[in-house]
């Protein structure tokens, strides 16, 4: 609690103006942590919004079903596990990518832009 509170008096997290339907901001970009999920949509709606989610869901649901043996586990990096920690490894990174790539790399009209060209970045 200490510590959310020292944060919030360090950093300056400031409101924007009041929602108005008419003049919605540019680009309307979703909560950072679901930035990942609005980049995959903006590529493909039913990948991005359907297969992707749901294909993880499942994953996830099925994981303690289907993994039951007991070597390595309560073991850091166990060898054998790793190729269900390059499996996480590799859905972590791009989570991260995705996000990043919608927090900094997205302008007006949900372009790509480089943070050199000008965009004054996330908003």
């Amino acid at each position: 609690m200490a510590g959310l509170v020292a944060a919030s008096l360090i950093f300056n997290a400031p409101l924007e103006e009041e929602a108005n339907p008419l003049r919605p901001s540019n680009p309307s970009k979703a909560p950072w942590y679901f930035l990942g999920l609005q980049e995959l949509v903006s590529y493909s709606a039913f990948w991005g919004g359907v297969m992707v989610p749901t294909v993880l869901t499942v994953f996830l649901l099925l994981l303690p079903y289907a993994d039951r043996r007991p070597d390595g586990v309560g073991v850091w990096f166990a060898r054998e596990r790793m190729g269900m920690i390059a499996l996480w490894t590799l859905i972590l990174i791009g989570i991260i990518v995705t996000t990043l790539i919608g927090v900094y790399l997205r302008g007006p009209n949900w372009n790509f832009y480089w943070p050199w060209q000008g965009w004054p970045g996330p908003h």
